[in-house]
Order: C-alpha cells, then sequence, then structure tokens
C-alpha cells in the first residue's frame, strides 16, 4: 500500500475508541485513503467517543427496511438461572 490512494473499509469501527487500540486505529489513519468506509451496527458509543469523527451518511436500519435493504428482524428473548 505504499503506493497510490486506498478506498479503505473499516468494519466495527467502534471498537476503535478505546485507548488498547489506538495504535491500530493510528495505523489506519496513517494509510494513504482518497475515502474510507467506517462502518458499525453500533456507531453510538455510550461515552460518546469515535476516532473517526461524525459519519458524513447514516442509516438507521428501520430506514434500510423501508428502502428495501436489509430483512426485517426477527428477534427471540429468553430469561435464564443458573445456579453456580
Amino acid at each position: 500500500m505504499s503506493q497510490g490512494r486506498w478506498f479503505l473499509v473499516v468494519d466495527e469501527h467502534h471498537h476503535y475508541s478505546s485507548s488498547e487500540d489506538a495504535a491500530w486505529t493510528a495505523r489506519i489513519k496513517s494509510l494513504p485513503s482518497s475515502a474510507m468506509l467506517a462502518m458499525s451496527a453500533t456507531p453510538d458509543r455510550h461515552d460518546g467517543a469515535s476516532v473517526f469523527g461524525p459519519p458524513d451518511v447514516k442509516i438507521t436500519y428501520v430506514q434500510a427496511f423501508r428502502d428495501r435493504h436489509v430483512k426485517p428482524l426477527d428477534l427471540h428473548a429468553y430469561e435464564y438461572r443458573i445456579d453456580a
């Protein structure tokens, strides 16, 4: 990747704000990119931290469903107890 400008794709970008990932994040940000797609199913962290800044485009699952880009969710919840 020493030549040219690249389109970078970073998945699960919400993990990149912790200090333990600081070196990995710095390396990603140092790559010669013309554009970056930082994807995450949970982009809004509770602490508000984001190393990639606010998104240029943000689409909710509901909107993606309405636009017929994703299938409907089917959620099953279970309650259980473990005595150890």
